[in-house]
């Protein structure tokens, strides 16, 4: 959510990304194609990648009591989400 705000407030009221159309240009008749494989099916990979921790956890049929490691990893992540929302706002001001 808070990607997809930043990019929206960046981008509103803007045409196309140039990268895009380069993109377009360079990979020609095989543009949807290399970019099915070489956008899409790379970022699937990697969400698959990132995510093992949770399909693990998830998949795991005895649920244990939350503990310290829990507490630590959701600080680690909260420290990270108000690095990228403070990053954003200043690349936004700036």
């Amino acid at each position: 959510m808070r990607l997809s705000v930043q990019l929206f407030l960046r981008n509103r009221g803007k045409g196309e990304d140039p990268r895009y159309k380069k993109m377009r240009d360079d990979w020609g008749q095989n543009f949807a194609l290399y970019s099915f494989v070489y956008i899409f099916m790379l970022q699937a990979v990697l969400l698959f990648i990132i995510s093992l921790s949770v399909l693990y956890i998830n998949g795991t049929p005895q649920q244990s009591p939350l503990n310290a490691l829990d507490l630590i990893g959701t600080l680690v992540w909260l420290v990270g989400f108000c690095f990228e929302t403070i990053g954003d706002l200043q690349l936004y001001t700036f």
